[in-house]
């Protein structure tokens, strides 16, 4: 959140050599902003996530960070949406370094199933602490 990630416009500014399109969408500048949600790969992956988890998706972080710091829903819902922004985060960050540095390209789809059999591993990994809150979240 201080954005201190090295996407290419920090890498630019520390004057290194590196193109300024986005791996991802190649149509932006790849900036935090436009890594999340303005490129329209990382924006079809968080939508429809965002809207399953009852937010209304922003594509400005700073619009996303202020929705997820007030959110007022019970706190297993809470945590459930949380834990999805943070594999969503997790996961564009995976595939734009996949791309940059191994040169695999994975769809939407794959990253999408790929989160979602996360996020239901997650949730039942912590069934025996709390089994009412994994119980909830695995429901919703």
């Amino acid at each position: 959140m201080l954005n201190r990630m090295p996407t290419k416009d920090m890498i630019i500014s520390w004057g290194l050599q590196a193109t300024s399109a986005c791996i991802l969408c190649t149509s932006g500048f790849e900036s935090r902003d436009h890594l999340y949600f303005n490129c329209d790969y990382s924006w079809e992956l968080w939508k429809p996530l965002a809207l399953r988890c009852g937010l209304t998706p922003s594509r400005l972080w700073t619009d996303t960070i202020s929705s997820l710091l007030t959110l007022s829903s019970p706190a297993w819902q809470r945590r459930l949406i949380l834990l999805v922004w943070q594999l969503v985060m997790y996961s564009i960050w995976q595939e734009r370094n996949s791309r940059i540095h191994c040169q695999i390209f994975k769809p939407k789809d794959t990253i999408s199933n790929s989160i979602d059999r996360t996020l239901r591993n997650k949730i039942q990994s912590s069934r025996e602490a709390n089994p009412t809150m994994a119980s909830n979240m695995i429901q919703f």
